[in-house]
C-alpha cells in the first residue's frame, strides 16, 4: 500500500510512505535491521518503523480507524496482520534509467556511493541489486534508486537501494562459498585496479550513459 502524506507545517511539499505487510514479522524485522546497518555503514536507506500490534496496539488502532474511513482494504488487512513495516517512499530514477549521476560533477560521488552499496550487500549476502559477475550475482538494477538531491537544476541526485534483509539462517556451505568469494573479491578490488575497474562496470553495466561516463574519466594505468 502507498499512503500521500499532507505537507509539514511550513511546507507545501507531500511526501508518501509504502505500507509492507507480511505473514511472518521475521521478515519485516530483517528489512529494517538491514536498513539500519546500511545507515551504519553510510549508505542511504529509506527511513522506515516497524509496528507490531501486540506492542504498537494504541497506535494501531489510531491508524486502522482511520484507513476505515479512507481504505477499508487496508483497515481488513490490518485487522488480519501482526506487523507492518513503515517505509519512506523514494521517488527518482532506477539504476537502469538515471543519468544525471553520470555526469562528471557527480561521477566519482556516484562511484563512491556503488562502492559502499557493494560492500554493504556482500556482508548481506544480497544479490539482487548489483549485478557483480564474480559473486555469480544477476542483480535487479529496480532495488538501486537515484533520487534528486540538493540543487535539482544541476542534476544532483543521491544513490537510494532499497529491499533487501538480513539472511536468518543460510545453508552452512552457501556461505562458506560465498565468504570466500567475498574476500576475494573484496582484496581485489582494493589491490588491483583492474579488477577494481571490472566490479564497477560490472554495477553499471545496465545502465549504457553510466558505462560510456566512467570509461571516458577512467585513467590509464
Amino acid at each position: 500500500f502507498f499512503g500521500i502524506l499532507s505537507p509539514m507545517s511550513g511546507s507545501a511539499q507531500e511526501t508518501a510512505v509504502v505500507v509492507k505487510f507480511c505473514n511472518s514479522r521475521h521478515m519485516l524485522q530483517s528489512e529494517q535491521m538491514a536498513a539500519e546497518l546500511a545507515w551504519h555503514m553510510g549508505v542511504n536507506a529509506p527511513v522506515s518503523r516497524l509496528l507490531l500490534k501486540i506492542h504498537d496496539g494504541e497506535e494501531w488502532q489510531e491508524l486502522e480507524a482511520v484507513a476505515a474511513q479512507l481504505c477499508p482494504e487496508l483497515a481488513e488487512i490490518m485487522g488480519r496482520k501482526k506487523s507492518m513495516l513503515l517505509l519512506q517512499y523514494i521517488p527518482g530514477s532506477d539504476l537502469q534509467s538515471e543519468k544525471s549521476a553520470w555526469i562528471s560533477e557527480n561521477l566519482g560521488a556516484s562511484a563512491h556511493a556503488l562502492g559502499r552499496l557493494l560492500v554493504l550487500d556482500l556482508l548481506l549476502g544480497n544479490s539482487d541489486r548489483l549485478p557483480v559477475q564474480a559473486m555469480m550475482w544477476r542483480g535487479n538494477p529496480s532495488n538501486v534508486l537515484w533520487q534528486a538531491s540538493g540543487d535539482a537544476s544541476k542534476g544532483s541526485s543521491r544513490c537510494v537501494p532499497i529491499d533487501a534483509g538480513v539472511a536468518r539462517r543460510p545453508p552452512k556451505l552457501l556461505v562458506q562459498e560465498a565468504d570466500l568469494k567475498t574476500a576475494s573479491l573484496l582484496e581485489l578490488v582494493l589491490l588491483d585496479r583492474k579488477s577494481c575497474h571490472e566490479a564497477l562496470m560490472d554495477a553499471v553495466s545496465c545502465n549504457a550513459d553510466a558505462v560510456a561516463a566512467i570509461e571516458a574519466d577512467w585513467a590509464p594505468s
